[in-house]
């Protein structure tokens, strides 16, 4: 007897999948699967730069984002950033508000707003944070600093009416204290540049040749004007001094020396005439004028000295 139920074929398993598969699918499965690479996009022409343009999908909602962390550097920063104009420019603060090593944010340790006189160079010192203080080296690793009121007007002169009969007792006493000579020289050996006519300093002597009297005077006469102009504005009183007081305090300023003595010129710009008489003499140029070989400058200082003393005696002073 035949068995009619017994199978006909045996299949294996693998061909029983592919047969119960349906054929679209066997179809999709035959085919070649394409490599990653060959879904890059397909550019045509010269490729743009993409740096311009942000993909939407790295939009950040900055509202949504959580808050992170600020480091106590950040702090500080903030904290420096933040002062007040007041706060910065008191000149008052000598401080350093956390000890040093603590933060990686460097301070300032002194502010020059309110000056300083023969202050040794061993710390940072910022100026400049309220107006324009002017640094003057006294040697021996110190300095000093003319506050910006001293200064006012020094950098940028105000322009001020110079009174004619003023500059030409000016001219007068430097044309008697300086002499004439027409044509450069050094009274000094050290000095930097050159000096010709009636005391002219400066860099434009070392091109110069011979010059006439009237060039001499043309040069004075620029000198001395400019002079007046910035002599008022380091001392705000000046016109309403004495003549004499005046003329000695000019010819002292047209050499230089009163401008190298912040203190002195702060002495007399708060009335203090006979302090300020005495530091103006206290002075090494003064001291060592004879060793330096310029005897004639003490005269011409001790005439300053003298105007001071007298007004100190007859206006009084503040202290």
């Amino acid at each position: 007897m035949v068995d009619t139920l017994a199978p006909k074929r045996v299949f294996t398993q693998k061909q029983l999948n592919t047969k119960l598969t349906p054929i679209s699918e066997q179809v999709l499965r035959t085919k070649p699967r394409p490599s990653l690479l060959d879904d890059r996009p397909k550019v045509v022409g010269t490729a743009t730069s993409l740096i311009d343009k942000q993909s939407q999908d790295f939009l950040l909602d900055i509202n949504s984002m959580a808050p992170k962390a600020v480091t106590k550097e950040q702090k500080q920063t903030v904290k420096s950033s933040e002062e007040t104009t007041q706060e910065k420019q008191t000149g008052m603060r000598t401080q350093v508000e956390s000890p040093q090593g603590e933060s990686l944010v460097m301070r300032p340790v002194e502010y020059a707003a309110e000056g300083f006189e023969d202050k040794e160079i061993t710390n940072p010192v910022v100026v400049g944070e309220k107006g324009a203080e002017m640094i003057v080296p006294t040697g021996n690793g110190k300095f000093s600093v003319l506050d910006a009121k001293t200064t006012q007007g020094m950098m940028m002169p105000k322009k001020r009416p110079n009174d004619p009969n003023s500059v030409e007792m000016y001219k007068k006493t430097i044309r008697k204290e300086e002499g004439l000579r027409l044509e450069k020289y050094k009274p000094v050996e050290t000095e930097e540049y050159f000096t010709i006519g009636y005391g002219h300093y400066g860099p434009d002597v070392d091109g110069m040749g011979k010059i006439t009297k009237q060039q001499a005077e043309d040069l004075l006469d620029k000198d001395v004007n400019q002079r007046v102009s910035e002599v008022n504005n380091l001392i705000p009183d000046f016109n309403t001094f004495p003549n004499s007081a005046r003329d000695a305090i000019f010819s002292e300023y047209y050499r230089g020396s009163i401008g190298q003595s912040p203190k002195t010129v702060k002495l007399i710009n708060e009335g203090k005439y006979a302090k300020a008489a005495r530091e103006f003499l206290n002075n090494e140029e003064y001291k060592n004028a004879n060793d330096l070989g310029k005897p004639g400058i003490r005269p011409r200082m001790e005439r300053v000295a003298t105007e001071l003393n007298k007004m100190a005696d007859g206006l009084g002073s503040k202290s």
